[in-house]
């Protein structure tokens, strides 16, 4: 029977995300993955099964994927597939540490069919608001699940990701395990490297945005568009209350020097999509990923919005 439950740990304080448990002086990561358990290894053995006469049968153009430390099954891969051990898919971030930067959270779901870990890097001031710009590494070994590094900043005054969607914004790499893996694991540590150029660019996106004067018609438009009307009456009243949060997201005190600018809309649209009471760890998995490693749907079309 494979493993359901979660894996989780983190540095100091829960993240925004809502997840973890704390974790105390994890300096690389391969001591992160110790603490939160998930230091073992992938092994692989070819498809096998048993004809109707009992025979034993093997197939290696399949790959089963399984944990080399409870035999757990993993997933079931084509030849192709090159497994990346998550030691070796986490080391490349271990030459950040030391330059302010901290592990604050690793995790594992679905008995260890995706593990991720998210290190934060040290903040910085833009508009008066302080961002703690975090690195988020993903491994999957279900044969579903890529390699993925992002990077979102996160305003601390609402702990809300900021990711602002751009077209062409470089904020994600993604690799598939093939061959060439490993090679192109050293051109996103390359790249990672750059961080802050790319907090640089966000800074000019920000002030940019913060620039574009919105008015109250405007605002009012850019909410119905937002939150377009629906066709029936419980629909409709459901859309109320949501327009009802996004309004008191917009209104909180921390946006005060930026509300009346497409950058304090962006802002309440961030906090409106962040700030969700989800009851359930899978829940606020599912959320975590959509807000980070995938850009939330509605914070890209705000900015389609805002930028056109």
């Amino acid at each position: 029977m494979l493993q359901t439950k979660t894996s989780t740990d983190i540095v100091r304080q829960p993240a925004w995300h809502g997840l973890g448990t704390v974790l105390h002086h994890a300096t690389t990561s391969a001591v992160a993955l110790r603490k939160a358990k998930l230091s073992w290894n992938v092994a692989q053995t070819p498809v096998q099964w048993r004809d109707a006469d009992g025979t034993l049968q093997v197939d290696d153009s399949y790959w089963c994927n399984y944990r080399d430390d409870t035999g757990a099954l993993l997933g079931v891969v084509g030849r192709g597939y090159t497994v990346v051990q998550n030691a070796d898919a986490f080391e490349f971030a271990d030459h950040l540490i030391g330059e302010g930067v901290q592990y604050e959270y690793v995790g594992s779901n679905k008995g260890g069919k995706r593990v991720w870990l998210l290190a934060k890097m040290p903040e910085r001031t833009i508009l008066q608001d302080a961002y703690a710009p975090y690195l988020l590494f993903a491994n999957g070994h279900d044969g579903k699940t890529a390699i993925n590094v992002c990077m979102t900043p996160v305003r601390v005054a609402c702990w809300n990701t900021m990711n602002l969607a751009f077209r062409n914004a470089k904020q994600r790499w993604s690799f598939s395990h093939t061959t060439n893996v490993i090679s192109r694991l050293a051109q996103a540590r390359e790249t990672l490297a750059l961080a802050d150029s790319y907090m640089a660019s966000l800074e000019a996106k920000v002030e940019r945005l913060a620039s574009i004067k919105v008015s109250r018609s405007r605002t009012e438009a850019f909410i119905k568009q937002l939150f377009p009307a629906k066709e029936s009456a419980v629909a409709n009243r459901n859309n109320d209350e949501r327009i009802a949060r996004f309004r008191n997201c917009y209104a909180e005190p921390d946006l005060d020097n930026v509300r009346g600018t497409a950058y304090g809309l962006l802002a309440a649209v961030s906090d409106y999509t962040s700030h969700k009471h989800l009851p359930t760890y899978k829940q606020r998995e599912r959320h975590f990923f959509q807000t980070v490693v995938q850009p939330a749907e509605m914070l890209t079309l705000a900015g389609s919005l805002l930028v056109a």
